[in-house]
């Protein structure tokens, strides 16, 4: 069965770290996502045990750390875009991107 992600960036703040708790109600696994690796790797085990939480590095400045995140989220599920609007077709609202996909700016 394919997992649904929910992907947080700066996760290893306050902010980022309420965010990443809420999606939790609606997706298997929400990658926290922040330049600083080990305070994201905090968050993730104060949000919760296993492996539902995963702490990535990622500096969302950087196009070759976004792809590394995009990636990283593809060998765990897919990511999940309800009501927006995918960058490829202008006229497509997915509810659901295969990450890989997210990576090369294509719909699923």
């Amino acid at each position: 069965m394919t997992q649904s992600i929910a992907i947080v960036t700066g996760a290893a703040g306050d902010i980022g770290a309420a965010i990443a708790a809420r999606l939790a109600d609606d997706h298997d696994i929400v990658l926290l996502a922040d330049i600083d690796a080990e305070a994201a790797a905090a968050v993730a085990l104060k949000l919760g045990p296993g492996n539902r939480f995963v702490a990535v590095q990622c500096d969302v400045t950087s196009e070759t750390s976004i792809a590394e995140l995009a990636r990283r989220a593809a060998d765990v599920g897919v990511v999940r875009t309800p009501g927006q609007q995918c960058r490829c077709c202008p006229r497509h609202q997915p509810a659901r991107h295969d990450a890989r996909d997210l990576a090369g700016g294509r719909c699923a």
